[in-house]
């Protein structure tokens, strides 16, 4: 007798995008999505990279993102380092955590996570 088993893994494809609201500070993605395998009811973190190539310093604010699955189970992805400053001509690793709800279903999830920069105010 054979027995199918079923993935313990969740499925989530982030699509990364920056804005600028400052002219001066110009911050680039260094990848535009990533894929991640996780276990319901676990935290993660994974990181991905910016540059900031314009001539300022850029703060970085993120988007809050929330998944839900049909009986409201959640993926929550938070930052804990909103607010980071990236000078001018340097880059940064920004760590992003995922937490999965001990009862999230089984599935493919996808989502965008929005990364804006403003002046820190430095000239």
């Amino acid at each position: 007798m054979r027995f199918k088993i079923k993935s313990l893994f969740l499925y989530i494809i982030l699509t990364l995008a920056l804005f600028s609201t400052n002219a001066l500070a110009d911050v680039q993605l260094n990848e535009s999505s990533t894929s991640l395998e996780l276990l319901q009811g676990q935290i993660s973190t994974f990181s991905i990279e910016v540059t900031n190539t314009g001539t300022q310093n850029a703060t970085l604010f993120f988007s809050n993102t929330v998944m839900e699955d049909n009986d409201d189970d959640d993926i929550k992805l938070t930052y804990p380092n909103e607010g980071t400053i990236v000078s001018a001509g340097a880059s940064a690793s920004i760590s992003i955590n995922v937490d999965v709800s001990k009862n999230m279903d089984i599935d493919k999830y996808s989502s965008t996570i929005t990364i804006s920069d403003t002046d820190s105010g430095n000239s």
